[in-house]
């Protein structure tokens, strides 16, 4: 990685070799970690990032070694001419490679949903995840509500046109610009935890339906659907759901905590 980095990036490899230099310490040596310790590291790798998005290459690269498995895919014509997964959420900045192989560690297989909404996975095991850019008519808007009936997981990570069952809609006349915070009754779950995002959308939605707030208005809903289980979350944009938002605020371990609590069965709907 330090070669890539001399090569590619020479201005920031002597900060780079300095925090591989303290990570390797503990993950290979005799060394033990320490708030001291990840405090100096932390304060080392957020200027890095910040630099430039280029960066994110290596960030990107690191990540590589969460898991020595790869992302999965719904059948075998899913691979490419080269015998490689075919999977979209890539690792530029606005993909998911980095997200799929992050939950990775709490047992979350996360993978493109290739099939139409006629042929969508088991709602009792499984979670659905819509991108923005992926168009749902009515008919879809009705199975996609039929699935969660029965039990399933949707996660719509953005976008404009939300089902009404969904209980939310765009708010148009407003934008956030501070982090997002999960309301009293779900601090449980995420602890004291801030989402560090750009300026984006929010929501409107009731107050018993609000899961995450921004600048104190809704920025993320959670909906209840039926008697067996089933649950609608609605957030205002997809900001969260990139590569980018990794290193910074507490983005991934709210990623960690939010998929490892649904159907670990994660399926990515895009836009073809």
């Amino acid at each position: 990685y330090l070669r890539d980095v001399r090569r590619e990036r020479s201005e920031i490899a002597p900060d780079v070799r300095a925090v591989l230099t303290e990570v390797e310490s503990v993950h290979f040596g005799a060394r033990s970690p320490s708030a001291e310790l990840f405090s100096r590291i932390h304060d080392r790798v957020v200027p890095l990032v910040s630099k430039a998005l280029g960066v994110i290459l290596f960030f990107m690269a690191v990540s590589g070694t969460i898991s020595c498995g790869h992302l999965g895919v719904d059948n075998i014509n899913d691979i490419d001419d080269n015998g490689k997964a075919v999977f979209r959420g890539d690792s530029s900045p606005s993909g998911i490679h980095g997200i799929a192989s992050l939950v990775e560690l709490v047992g979350v297989d996360m993978r493109q949903h290739l099939e139409p909404l006629e042929k969508l996975p088991d709602p009792a095991i499984s979670t659905l995840v819509l991108l923005p850019g992926f168009d749902v008519d009515d008919i879809g808007r009705r199975r996609l509500l039929d699935w969660v009936k029965q039990g399933g997981h949707l996660v719509f990570a953005g976008g404009h046109d939300f089902p009404d069952w969904t209980g939310v809609v765009i708010e148009s006349e407003q934008t956030a610009r501070h982090a997002a915070r999960p309301v009293g009754r779900y601090a449980y779950q995420f602890g004291n935890i801030e989402l560090s995002l750009p300026s984006g959308s929010l929501l409107r939605c009731s107050e018993n339906d609000t899961f995450f707030t921004r600048d104190g208005l809704c920025y993320a809903a959670h909906h209840p659907v039926g008697d067996n289980g089933g649950d609608v979350f609605v957030f205002a944009d997809d900001r969260w759901f990139m590569n980018i938002t990794l290193p910074f605020g507490d983005n991934a371990a709210f990623l960690l905590s939010f998929f490892g609590a649904l159907h670990r069965n994660v399926h990515v709907l895009d836009k073809p």
